[in-house]
């Protein structure tokens, strides 16, 4: 079959397909749905009723909560007297509360007081003053003390308390009982919360129970009953009916009628004309440059990046692509040297080439991870560099520095830091060295400084010595990480302390027990104190006096 052929059956073939799917979609789903959601609304619409209702007999029983632990009416059932009447059982106290009638009665079931309208005053269910445990009010108070009494005039709404005192002691003496028709007023009240026709009738118990009934009468009107309990007559309950118009029905229908045969007519026919051009000249090359590009993002390369062969926007946009991968490919390398360099110079001591200040800073933070060990921290300083500076010049003394970090380099072991720490100072920092080892190694280096032979522009040979201190001790990485800048001083003050004491010299201390405490003096009275105290020990290169300073306030704990 032609290629036309098949594409024409095939778009025949979905417009069948699509148009059938909408179809049984509005058939099956939306009209139901549609319906089913009007439903749902009556039954609330119902219930609200209900509520209303429910609301009422609660309002009431709120009263005969009131005035039946109230400690006045247990002393009034008990001996009836004008005061309370007067105070309490007006004329204008139905009036007050929304009902049409009060009662109260004792335990006996004898009608102590009543205050009633005329329209309670004909019942026959409120005749006589004595009731029994047969009467319905009396069985109501036993049972939930609120419900709806079937009566002559109509629906009676009753809610009544036990009488009985404030704080619960003492029997009870009776009860009070408040009673109101579903009368016109109330059931006006109600429609206007509905902003709908109520109809209120007292009729025989449905057979299929007291579930709400829907009844969609037509496309444009429906009608929603309900049912409520009547407490004295179990043949019978109140009815509760709802008229409602279906404008949503009738106008989603309308709605829904139009928009399928639109829908079909143009959004099928549209819908594959677009699928089959934009596909071919827009979403596959979309999509090819789409991976393309998330492949350099990964790769970084322009391996396996190829143009587009199409002559349009499309395809010259492929090729720019294509040569913006390329250059960015080569920009993205030279920055990338040019970074490592940086980097590397921010780190490099630019006359010694030793890590400085910053490389040592950054290498302490990351040693957080080393285990616990034994941790040797040396500061060197070079004895009278400034008259090697002031009798050869500065240049002799930059080669000078240059020789000396050669020196240390070459001394130490290969895992060894040593930086430039500023001017002549440097600081070795060596791992797994203890005090015995620690000696060996300062003095090693004060050795080869002290015989090493330096000259001058004009070939003069001279020598110089240096200044050791150092700090040894044991903990680990973490606490390195923290605590590197207060070693440090501790081996600073020791370095000052050899200067003070004669220079070409070294001088070393390490904590009295094997846990350093963490509390490192900061000046020369705290350091000689803590010594004094026997919390640091000392090494030393010559047996003499050392000169730490007046001593002061201690550091250590």
């Amino acid at each position: 079959m032609h290629i036309r052929k098949k594409l024409l059956s095939g778009l025949v073939l979905l417009f069948a397909l699509v148009a059938g799917s909408i179809v049984l979609t509005v058939h099956y789903m939306v009209l139901p749905g549609i319906a089913e959601a009007e439903r749902e609304e009556l039954v609330r619409e119902i219930d609200r009723v209900k509520h209303a209702i429910r609301g009422e007999l609660s309002r009431m029983k709120s009263f005969a909560i009131d005035w039946g632990e109230w400690d006045d009416t247990y002393a009034y059932i008990q001996s009836p007297n004008p005061g309370y009447e007067a105070s309490n059982l007006l004329g204008s106290t139905l009036g007050d509360v929304e009902t049409h009638a009060i009662i109260l009665l004792n335990n006996q079931g004898r009608v102590v007081k009543r205050l009633e309208s005329a329209e309670i005053f004909e019942l026959a269910l409120m005749a006589g003053n004595h009731w029994d445990n047969s009467h319905p009010i009396i069985k109501l108070m036993q049972d939930s003390g609120t419900g709806l009494l079937k009566t002559a005039q109509g629906p009676l709404l009753i809610a009544g308390n036990p009488i009985r005192r404030s704080n619960g002691e003492g029997p009870d003496r009776g009860y009070i009982v408040f009673g109101r028709f579903l009368d016109q007023d109330l059931r006006e009240a109600f429609s206007n919360d509905l902003v709908l026709p109520l109809a209120l009738s007292v009729v025989p118990t449905p057979e299929h129970g007291l579930a709400s009934l829907v009844v969609f009468k037509d496309i444009n009107a429906s009608q929603i009953t309900g049912y409520l309990e009547l407490a004295n007559d179990g043949d019978s309950v109140l009815q509760l009916s709802v008229m409602h118009d279906r404008p949503f029905y009738t106008s989603a229908l309308k709605l829904v009628s139009v928009s399928m045969v639109l829908l079909l007519l143009v959004g099928t026919l549209m819908t594959g004309i677009a699928y089959v051009l934009i596909r071919r000249t827009l979403v596959d090359p979309i999509l090819t440059l789409k991976t393309q590009t998330e492949l350099f993002k990964r790769s970084k390369s322009s391996l396996g990046i190829e143009e587009i062969r199409q002559h349009d926007e499309l395809g010259a946009l492929s090729r720019s692509f294509v040569d913006m991968v390329r250059e960015l490919e080569a920009s993205n390398n030279v920055l990338e040297q040019e970074r490592q360099k940086f980097l590397d110079d921010s780190l490099t001591d630019p006359l010694t080439r030793l890590g400085n200040r910053r490389f040592l800073q950054q290498y302490l933070n990351a040693q957080a991870k080393a285990g616990r060990g034994e941790w040797l921290f040396v500061m060197v300083d070079l004895d009278h560099f400034k008259k090697v500076n002031d009798r050869y010049g500065h240049d002799v003394g930059d080669e000078v520095l240059v020789e000396v970090a050669s020196l240390l380099t070459d001394i130490n072991r290969r895992n060894d830091v040593v930086t430039r720490y500023g001017g002549e100072e440097f600081v070795v920092i060596c791992r797994g060295v203890g005090k015995d080892t620690a000696a060996s190694i300062v003095e090693r280096i004060r050795e080869n400084l002290e015989g090493h032979v330096f000259y001058s522009s004009l070939d003069e040979g001279f020598n110089l010595t240096c200044s050791i201190g150092f700090f040894v001790l044991d903990t680990d990485g973490v606490r390195v990480t923290r605590e590197w800048s207060s070693i440090l001083k501790v081996a600073d003050l020791a370095m000052y302390a050899a200067k003070n004491s004669g220079r070409n010299t070294w001088v070393g201390v390490t904590p009295a027990d094997k846990e350093c405490s963490g509390h490192y003096p900061t000046s020369p009275e705290q350091i000689e104190s803590c010594i004094n105290q026997k919390h640091l020990l000392v090494l030393t290169f010559r047996r003499q006096p050392l000169h730490w300073g007046r001593q002061e306030t201690s550091a250590c704990s």
